[in-house]
């Protein structure tokens, strides 16, 4: 994971841009970050309560072109987060979180039920005890099969370990790694796919709570993905209309920042860019906007 020096994280940059558009306003915005590693659809959908109770006066999300794809799902799907779920939204969350992500309807009733009861801290708990025992037998398997079966089946065991730790990491910086999680988007992803569905809900329900969202698309290095050639410009168009209009239907604004950054612009083949000053420069003028309209009472 990429860590942004403190000071540059957007966020903080968006603080400093928005704070200098509103210095004549009676009143002040403050910026904090809701970003997580790996965030997407799911979480925000799952989240939509939380942020809603706390009261704040607009939301921006980055929407990462790559959580549409399948590796993302795998790798990032938190359904544990679906326990936040209202539970007047259980029929909605079932029928859209089943198809996006493969969330069981026991699993998701679980969660819900646990934190209405307020057993969440000992069933987290209970559960990091059992993937404790889960990891240490895994690995005393391994030690086992190691020593027992000689060279071999040592050698055998460390593969194993391998690419438990390759899977776990992904694949992300490399060409198979791009294919992979670009696959979907290159190849036109239409409003309704169902983790566009899942994303359009959650919107919908700051809609009706009259909260302000501005949805920006992280850039993209379309160039590497050209020279690699994974890019596909009308199957990526295509994808990003689906997306403006769900964005849109839903009542929220939507900045295209996908080709805002050149190759040299960014970091490495993650997706990592070197600095964000250019993209806070799109979004902070729209942010200031949707709040204020919002304050105002406009549509």
């Amino acid at each position: 994971m990429i860590a942004y020096a403190r000071g540059h994280r957007v966020h903080e940059l968006l603080q400093r841009a928005v704070s200098a558009q509103v210095a004549h306003d009676a009143q002040p915005l403050r910026v904090s970050s809701l970003a997580g590693f790996g965030m997407g659809p799911l979480d925000y959908y799952a989240l939509v309560d939380p942020i809603l109770e706390s009261s704040i006066d607009g939301l921006v999300i980055g929407f990462n072109l790559g959580s549409l794809s399948a590796p993302w799902r795998a790798l990032f799907t938190r359904s544990p987060l679906l326990a936040l779920v209202a539970p007047h939204r259980l029929p909605e969350a079932v029928r859209l979180s089943l198809p996006a992500y493969g969330v069981r309807a026991d699993e998701l009733l679980l969660g819900v039920t646990i934190e209405q009861l307020g057993l969440r801290q000992e069933w987290n708990a209970l559960t990091g005890r059992r993937v404790r025992a889960s990891l240490a037998r895994s690995a005393l398997e391994d030690w086992i099969a190691g020593h027992d079966q000689g060279p071999e089946r040592r050698l055998e065991a460390l593969r194993r370990n391998h690419k438990r730790q390759r899977d776990r990491n992904g694949t992300r910086y490399s060409v198979q790694g791009a294919l992979a999680n670009h696959a979907e988007v290159m190849g036109g992803i239409e409003a309704d796919n169902p983790t566009l569905a899942l994303f359009h809900a959650a919107l919908r329900r700051f809609r009706a709570a009259h909260l302000p969202v501005v949805v920006y698309t992280v850039p993209v290095n379309v160039e590497y993905l050209e020279r690699i050639g994974v890019l596909d410009e009308e199957g990526l168009d295509r994808t990003l209309a689906s997306l403006r209009w769900v964005t849109q239907d839903a009542g929220a604004v939507f900045v295209d920042g996908t080709r805002l950054f050149g190759d040299e612009e960014f970091r490495d083949a993650g997706g990592h860019f070197k600095s964000a000053d250019r993209l806070v420069e799109l979004l902070a003028p729209r942010v200031v906007t949707a709040v204020r309209d919002a304050a105002r009472g406009d549509d």
